[in-house]
């Protein structure tokens, strides 16, 4: 049986050499649909306030934990740049990926990047996986959407790289979009983020709307079967 541990964060110090990622009612939509094992992942965190809210009527008392600038990303590139951490990039459109590159090195002062687009061919994903994996990096950052990007980190496992993996969903292109933090404060405060990206992403409606509604009933049966579990430390 595949099961989904959500855990808490601790300290990023607490998670060399393990492949993370987030989940919400979307991805794990997706995630589902594909019989994807979940499993197959280290450590999963609950991105967005409802799974949170689910979660905690059962008594497992998660904390919302996402990649951008209201959650995970200001400490996590603040850790990277002082322990002095190599970063490989990939994920989002060409004009995308270059201004993220440079805005970490600007903001972050993060100058050991390497960086590239989303977009494959089958011969260009697997060189590019390979040549990742050979060159080591102490941390990689996937931005493909779900199932793309945890598919790269399990790839990277596979070709023998051992350093820390996290997913970041639509961080890279939303920084770009917004020059740096996506969500106004008032919008975060309020827990309205979905909301704001319905409003500033249309394609997200269909999302939200009707996707999610269905994506909750699904988890609370995997709840009540006990496909789904909570660890903290």
């Amino acid at each position: 049986m595949s099961q989904l541990t959500i855990s808490n964060l601790t300290h990023f110090d607490d998670i060399r050499a393990k492949t993370i990622s987030f989940i919400n009612p979307y991805s794990f939509y997706l995630l589902k649909r594909a019989k994807f094992e979940f499993n197959s992942i280290d450590l999963w965190h609950s991105d967005g306030f409802l799974l949170c809210l689910i979660l905690k009527i059962f008594g497992m008392p998660a904390t919302r934990h996402s990649f951008d600038y209201s959650s995970l990303a200001e400490p996590f590139f603040s850790w990277c740049a002082r322990t002095n951490k190599s970063l490989a990039v990939v994920g989002s459109d060409e004009e995308s990926i270059v201004f993220f590159a440079n805005h970490l090195r600007n903001r972050h002062q993060l100058n050991d990047v390497t960086f590239r687009n989303g977009y494959f061919t089958d011969t260009q994903y697997e060189e590019y996986v390979s040549n990742l994996a050979a060159a080591r990096p102490d941390i990689v950052l996937v931005g493909m959407g779900a199932l793309k990007q945890e598919k790269l980190l399990i790839d990277l496992r596979s070709k023998g790289w051992s350093g820390l993996g996290f997913t970041c969903g639509g961080f890279i292109h939303q920084t770009r979009i917004n020059k740096g933090n996506y969500y106004p404060p008032l919008i975060d405060k309020l827990n309205l983020r979905f909301a704001y990206r319905m409003w500033h992403e249309p394609a997200t409606i269909k999302r939200y709307l009707i996707i999610y509604p269905i994506s909750i009933v699904s988890f609370v049966k995997d709840i009540l079967v006990g496909k789904v579990s909570f660890f903290s430390d």
